[in-house]
């Protein structure tokens, strides 16, 4: 099973996730990074941040960044 790593970027900072979480595909690693970036943009927002400016980068195990999710205002219907 192939491991992801879910690494917080913000404005000239990087977190980086040092263990990672296996899942069975990249589409459920991306499931994973959107709840993380709503999680973050709460956060964010109750602590006087700035979610905008923040993303969640998924790497593989080579460091290749997949996909990027930035952390962005819930759309209401």
């Amino acid at each position: 099973m192939p491991r992801y790593f879910f690494d917080y970027r913000s404005v000239g900072a990087v977190e980086r996730d040092e263990v990672g979480l296996d899942f069975i595909d990249l589409q459920i690693a991306h499931r994973e990074a959107i709840r993380a970036a709503g999680d973050l943009w709460t956060d964010a927002i109750l602590n006087g941040g700035r979610p905008n400016e923040t993303s969640v980068e998924i790497r593989d195990a080579h460091g290749s960044v997949l996909l990027v999710v930035p952390v962005r205002s819930p759309q209401l219907a």
